[in-house]
């Protein structure tokens, strides 16, 4: 996002960091190492060398008890512009519309507890290709959760 004063700028929502965008992007292909590094310091990329599969089970095996904190993935759209070798995903143009938010929202508010937490993962395909579904969703996200007086965090899996 862009600051008031014309920066651009990019959000850790697991986090809450915010930092000045790199100037090279971030794409891969274009991102230099000092941009890279500086990503990895700052948590929006992990480490090369570290093993990602065994840092989401140990969270996930940490918190899995916890009936005060409700987390979910969500696949907001399943069309990727990048086509990675590795992917499952079989690309439909398949966004994550309105019927679906407003049955997400709903398991949300018979789910979360008051004064509990929620995180939120947005993953795709490509979850930035359906970015006005991400932002409704957020905001709708975010007012349930301050009425119930919950914390909310999310962050999102982009190539």
């Amino acid at each position: 996002f862009t600051s008031v004063d014309g920066q651009p700028l990019i959000l850790n929502g697991l986090s809450g960091t915010i930092i000045e965008a790199p100037d090279g992007g971030l794409q891969g292909s274009r991102m230099s190492p000092e941009d890279r590094a500086l990503l990895v310091a700052h948590h929006f990329l992990h480490p090369p060398d570290e093993d990602q599969g065994a840092v989401l089970v140990k969270r996930n095996l940490e918190r899995k008890d916890d009936p005060s904190r409700l987390e979910l993935t969500v696949a907001l759209h399943e069309e990727c512009n990048f086509r990675c070798k590795y992917c499952n995903q079989d690309f439909r143009n398949q966004a994550f519309d309105d019927p679906l938010q407003a049955r997400l929202l709903a398991y949300i508010e018979a789910n979360l507890p008051r004064h509990g937490s929620l995180l939120v993962h947005y993953y795709g395909g490509e979850p930035l290709l359906a970015w006005n579904h991400l932002v409704r969703l957020d905001q709708s996200i975010l007012a349930y959760t301050t009425q119930a007086e919950a914390s909310y965090h999310f962050f999102i899996t982009s190539k």
